[in-house]
């Protein structure tokens, strides 16, 4: 399994030492603050995807 810890601001940007494909990646957990659009891309993936609760 390919578990990544990333903030939700970060994710759709480039980052210059990460180049790894989404369809490694077996879970994904990030912020609530995640949009909804990218919420439902990242499940269409198959890539589990868990929301942390932030205020």
């Amino acid at each position: 399994d390919v578990v990544v810890l990333v903030e939700s601001e970060k994710i759709g940007r480039r980052i210059p030492n990460l180049e790894l494909p989404w369809d490694q990646v077996t879970t994904l957990i990030t912020d609530n603050n995640l949009a909804a659009d990218l919420r439902q891309a990242i499940e269409a993936r198959g890539v589990q995807l868990i929301c942390a609760e932030v205020e």
